[in-house]
């Protein structure tokens, strides 16, 4: 049974950038056990797209929308801005892609709580 993880991300998208994976150097991006992943999102605005990979998989493609929330360094929230639940296998490679069509640094916000398979039934049934 491994620890219940999230990780925090609040990134400045450089100006035009193209598929910058937002989660690299993070070392729990690879989870240890079998686990589920949920994912909240938000973005400064409309020209930030995203997208989700799971190992070799796509789990929501490139160019994806999100929320749109203007407030700079807030952290989405899950019963808000939850864009899905994904499962992973131990030692698959969690990546999410970001780009920036717009002609400033624009921001990029992220939270993905990742929980062991063996972990679910410990949580309560309002947050699993």
């Amino acid at each position: 049974m491994g620890r219940p993880v999230t990780i925090p991300v609040v990134a400045d998208v450089a100006i035009g950038a193209t598929a910058e994976n937002v989660l690299a150097g993070i070392p729990q991006r690879i989870p240890s056990e079998d686990s589920r992943i949920d994912v909240a999102l938000t973005r400064e605005s409309v020209d930030v797209l995203y997208g989700l990979e799971i190992a070799n998989q796509v789990a929501v493609p490139r160019g994806s929308p999100c929320q749109v929330n203007t407030t700079i360094g807030s952290l989405p929230r899950f019963d808000q801005d939850n864009i899905g639940s994904f499962g992973v296998r131990a030692g698959e490679e969690i990546a999410l892609f970001v780009s920036n069509s717009n002609a400033a640094l624009q921001e990029f916000r992220a939270q993905i709580r990742i929980t062991a398979l063996s972990d679910l039934g410990l949580i309560p049934q309002n947050l699993a």
